[in-house]
């Protein structure tokens, strides 16, 4: 069998949305204004698909993000829609794919690639690294109670999505850069993605309902959510939260007071939030507000030096590291990497002594701060000498938690 990895036609965006859509075992429907959303949903020139004769097989796609790192932001080609169809399953496909994907990436100098994966066992192989968790949380409204001490000044306005449309994306604007894993938003983005919201897509639910928070004339936060609606003998609503953002903790915190406070509704729930979340701090039970911790972003590494010259550091010091990257072995090397007073860095290739040794897997895990160097090197994925592994556990961390909003 001979398998050729091309950039569908733009005839063939059709049958690749098929491939897609069945790869990930849900029914296709090709109506023209299902394909007019996947084309704008979508960069066309960054798809590839597998072919098996005329039959597309496999399918790959990328977007162009700029995306924030500790201290920066960097271009990153964020991996999505992969898939296999299982009649083709365990033939080579995705390594090809994959391999065609991050020569791409690399050759439109991208130093990161980032994904969220289906499975957590797939990307390793390929280099990704888990760099961020994410916490699916739910609380009970009534078991919400907030400490006395804690203060949200201001008030939160529910407002209609055309005034969202307007006041909601220059919020995202001044925050996302401080979140490791967080990326911008284009205005296509919003339009196409973010603010969709089809009734096929809504499990039950309402609409989309949006707040922010407003202090003193100044919009510092909002979220959007909707209300899954249960009345049986009594109200028994969810308030179903999908993403809130704000400039400061005290936004933040008064979005969720203003959430735990909807009447009519008994619990809300988040599948995406991140993992230094301060909402049970500020509760007077902590343990109501239930979390479960799971993976969140991916990070695949392509150029090691440009990506670790271009996220800052907490402490300056000097390391050379030694990175094995078994499925691009160009990239395998010594790296030194010198991080002056400021936390700003410079790297490049050495042929002295590495002092700390990883995959490059590994590497991707630790580069947004969020994956504890010393966790990963008593699990054994890195080894070296315990001074320079104490200074790189000190260094790569950072005081915010990688976190990616949402899916892509």
């Amino acid at each position: 069998m001979s398998i050729d990895v091309r950039v569908p036609s733009e005839t063939e965006i059709a049958a690749f949305r098929t491939a897609v859509v069945e790869g990930f075992s849900d029914e296709a429907k090709n109506d023209p204004e299902r394909i007019d959303r996947f084309r704008k949903a979508f960069e066309l020139d960054r798809f590839l698909a597998a072919y098996d004769g005329d039959d597309i097989v496999g399918t790959f796609g990328a977007f162009s993000f700029d995306m924030a790192v500790p201290g920066g932001t960097l271009p990153t080609a964020g991996t999505t829609i992969v898939t296999v169809l299982p009649t083709h399953r365990r033939q080579g496909i995705l390594t090809a794919m994959m391999d065609r994907h991050l020569s791409d990436a690399a050759e439109k100098g991208e130093p990161l690639a980032a994904l969220w994966a289906s499975e957590s066992s797939i990307y390793g192989r390929f280099g990704y690294g888990m760099a961020s968790y994410m916490n699916d949380v739910s609380i009970e409204s009534d078991r919400g109670a907030f400490r006395p001490t804690v203060e949200a000044p201001g008030r939160v306005r529910l407002i209609a999505v055309d005034e969202a449309k307007q006041v909601i994306p220059p919020i995202y604007e001044r925050v996302w850069r401080e979140r490791p894993g967080s990326f911008g938003r284009p205005g296509p983005w919003w339009e196409d993605r973010w603010f969709r919201d089809d009734p096929e897509d809504r499990g039950g639910a309402t609409a989309w309902k949006y707040v922010v928070h407003d202090v003193e004339g100044e919009y510092k936060g909002y979220a959007r959510y909707r209300v899954k609606l249960d009345w049986g003998p009594f109200p028994n609503n969810e308030v179903k939260l999908g993403e809130i953002q704000g400039v400061d903790a005290a936004s933040r915190l008064a979005l969720w007071r203003y959430l735990l406070d909807i009447d009519l509704a008994v619990k809300v729930t988040c599948w995406n939030q991140p993992a230094d979340l301060e909402v049970p701090w500020a509760l007077v039970e902590h343990r109501r507000m239930g979390q479960r911790r799971t993976d969140g972003l991916w990070v695949r590494i392509l150029d090691v030096e440009k990506a670790l010259a271009g996220r800052s550091y907490r402490v300056p010091g000097s390391l050379v590291l030694g990175v094995k990257d078994d499925f691009r072995p160009e990239t395998s090397g010594a790296y030194r990497l010198e991080i002056d007073q400021s936390g700003a860095a410079t790297c490049s290739r050495t042929d002295d002594a590495a002092q700390i040794f990883m995959s490059m897997e590994t590497l991707g895990s630790v580069y947004f701060g969020g994956i504890p160097v010393h966790e990963l090197t008593n699990a054994g994925l890195i080894s070296g000498d315990r001074t320079a592994t104490d200074l790189a556990d000190l260094a790569f961390g950072w005081g915010v938690s990688p976190f990616c909003p949402e899916i892509f």
